[in-house]
């Protein structure tokens, strides 16, 4: 059983890497948030000095 011949095959891999990239852009939205809190925090604590 070929993948080539299968469209069912083609379409889950289509729909697997569909979701990982939409993963990865959400991961990445996340790191970009931490890393927005990260730096307020940092200005809040000097603030407090």
């Amino acid at each position: 059983m070929s993948v080539r011949n299968n469209p069912l095959s083609i379409g889950q891999i289509e729909a697997d890497l569909f979701m990982a990239e939409s993963a990865m852009e959400k991961a990445d939205t996340l790191q970009k948030c931490y890393q927005e809190l990260q730096t307020w925090f940092k200005r809040l604590k000097s603030n407090m000095r």
